[in-house]
């Protein structure tokens, strides 16, 4: 299973939003290295992150192999829009390639460095590309095609109506203009390989 798998998969629900909760049961039941998926409050300064995931290892019984648990950790003040945008995001991880993964004390340094700093794209690390890719893979899986052309034709932004697609969706109301801009179809086209429609 890759991204795409799951990305599809979202746009073939018959749902007007989609549930956090099967995307995760997706990705526990097809990706090959993820046995199990968790979600944690705690207390996070979201000065410096929203969430994180760790993996670690579990297994059913001492009889049985381990198996890898992506344990995703969101701040416990998030409202619940931003709570199941962070979790996406952090559930998107689980795509990562070994450079991307931030699973020692020295990369978790240079990603903040990175995010404190913006450094230019030939600059950025595998890890920060990974940050911004996880974000809009999140969008993507949160509001596929499907139910962003429910909202698309004529839409105008402003706060108003963003609000009231954010509350809609359920997703947080900073991110309803990259929904809904030009970059959303891009963003489809090279990280799911699904082609943008003509004219876009």
């Amino acid at each position: 299973m890759n991204f795409a798998d799951l990305y599809r998969y979202s746009n073939e629900l018959d749902v007007v939003v989609t549930p956090l909760q099967l995307l995760k049961e997706r990705v526990i039941a097809f990706h090959p290295n993820v046995g199990d998926v968790e979600f944690w409050a705690c207390k996070l300064d979201q000065n410096i992150s929203r969430g994180h995931m760790v993996y670690h290892l579990d297994r059913t019984s001492p009889y049985e192999e381990e198996y890898d648990v992506a344990s995703i950790r969101y701040d416990q003040e998030l409202n619940r829009c931003w709570r199941r945008f962070v979790c996406c995001k952090e559930l998107m991880h689980v795509f990562d390639s070994s450079a991307q993964r931030v699973d020692s004390v020295d990369r978790v340094k240079i990603l903040l460095d990175e995010l404190q700093t913006n450094p230019l794209s030939e600059d950025e690390s595998p890890m920060f590309t990974s940050e911004r890719d996880a974000e809009w893979m999140a969008l993507l899986a949160l509001c596929p095609e499907r139910i962003r052309n429910r909202y698309i034709d004529g839409y105008v932004s402003s706060p108003e109506r963003d609000k009231e697609i954010a509350t809609e969706l359920k997703i947080p109301q900073v991110y309803i203009r990259a929904l809904m801009g030009v970059h959303y179809l891009r963003a489809l086209e090279i990280l799911t390989g699904e082609p943008s429609a003509p004219g876009e």
